[in-house]
C-alpha cells in the first residue's frame, strides 16, 4: 500500500486513525464508542466491530496480534470476522455501500481509499503467515 504523505506536506491530506475509525463506524451504526468494546455477540454489536478490525487491519496495517489486544479476542475471531466483513462487502448491496461510505469519511483520497478496499477484500491477505509455516516445515534441520 502507498504510504499516506504527512498533513503538512500536502495540507487537506490527514492520517485514518483508530479514533477516527471508531467515531465513524459507531456514528453509522448508531451505537457508543465503548459499545464495540463489549463482550458481546449481538449483530447490532459484532458488525461494527468486524468493520473496526477490518479496516485496522487494512488501513492502518495493524496485525491481527494488535488488534486482538486491543478487543481482548483471540486471533482467530479476529480473521473470522474480516471475511465476514469481506462476505458481507462482496454479496450484499446495503453493507457494501454503507462500507464504502464509511471509508469515504475516514479515508478522503479516492486512490489510497480504492487500495484499502481492494486490500480489504482480498481473501489472501491472512495468508502470508500460513506460507510462511509451509515454508519452514520444508526446510531441512541443519545439525
Amino acid at each position: 500500500m502507498k504510504s499516506i504523505p504527512h498533513p503538512d506536506v500536502i495540507p487537506g491530506i490527514a492520517y485514518p486513525s483508530k479514533s477516527k475509525i471508531l467515531e465513524e463506524v459507531c456514528n453509522e451504526y448508531s451505537i457508543p464508542v465503548m459499545d464495540i468494546y463489549k463482550r458481546t455477540r449481538e449483530r447490532k454489536i459484532s458488525e461494527p466491530r468486524m468493520l473496526v478490525m477490518a479496516l485496522l487491519k487494512s488501513a492502518l496495517d495493524w496485525t491481527n496480534d494488535e488488534i486482538s489486544l486491543e478487543f481482548q479476542i483471540t486471533n482467530a475471531s479476529v480473521v473470522h470476522g474480516r471475511k465476514t466483513i469481506q462476505d458481507l462487502y462482496l454479496t450484499n448491496k446495503s453493507k457494501k455501500e454503507l462500507i464504502d461510505r464509511i471509508a469515504s469519511i475516514v479515508i478522503p483520497s479516492d486512490s489510497i481509499r480504492a487500495e484499502v478496499i481492494k486490500r480489504m477484500i482480498d481473501p489472501e491477505m491472512d495468508k502470508s503467515k500460513t506460507k510462511h509455516w509451509k515454508l519452514k516445515k520444508n526446510r531441512k534441520l541443519l545439525n
